[in-house]
This record gives C-alpha cells, structure tokens and sequence, in this order.
C-alpha cells in the first residue's frame, strides 16, 4: 500500500493530482495534471505509455470498450488516443459544444460513440469516425 506508480516513490508528488483512472483487460490508465497520460500494464505497474499532451487541464480519462482508444476530457475540450502507439486520433475542442467551457465527464457507449458532460450541465452525444 502508498507505493507511488508514476515516480516509484512512497508519497508521491504533492505537486500533480490525478484526476481520472480507467481500466481495460490487462491495462489501466491515469490522467494528470500535469497534463500528462500513463497507460499501464496491470501483472507488472510497468508503465507501456506516456502521452504528454499540453491539453490543459484533464478532468476525466477511459478506454473504449475495445480497448482500442482512451480518451481525455477538460478544458481544452475532447482528445481521443490510440491506446496502444498515442496517437490522436480525434481532438474536439471545447467551443466545439455549444454554451460549454469545460468538458468535465466522458463515456464510451460503444467503440464508436460517446456522451460527453460540460460544466454547464449540458450533455452531448458524439460519433467517432471509425478508424
């Protein structure tokens, strides 16, 4: 219990807060804010992934239900990934949902398709293109 897995370290940073943790077969992400995302191997903590995305602040991370794709939400607004080399693969910015600054929830419904939730209240449906 309280080993750190991003530094290794028994207290960790006092300096970076996780803010969203999702999980998919044998990996599991965190986003935080140091806006950076670190995908790892569940049988090992070793980390297979470091996204450092200069995405503002995160508020939430998840994997599709493939495990294809993780996406971030924040205030820079909606980033998907490829889970497995980081590439992006779809980025929305945050005006692009009308009446929201901040995007503050996300969740695939599909490998294809996602509700977003704004600080605002609204909630918005989005379509990935397929890959």
């Amino acid at each position: 219990f309280g080993r750190d897995l991003v530094d290794k370290d028994p207290h960790g940073d006092p300096h970076r807060t996780v803010v969203g943790i999702t999980v998919h077969a044998g990996r599991f992400a965190a986003a935080a804010n140091d806006d950076t995302l670190r995908v790892f191997d569940r049988a090992t903590y070793r980390r297979t992934l470091r996204l450092f995305t200069d995405a503002s602040l995160f508020n939430n991370c998840e994997f599709s239900p493939d495990g294809r794709h993780i996406a971030i939400t924040g205030s820079h607004g909606l980033a998907v990934f490829d889970a497995t080399t980081g590439a992006l693969a779809l980025h929305l910015h945050a005006l692009a949902f009308p009446g929201a600054d901040e995007l503050t929830i996300f969740t695939f419904t599909s490998p294809h398709r996602a509700l977003v939730g704004a600080e605002n209240g609204g909630l918005f449906e989005v379509t990935l293109e397929a890959p």
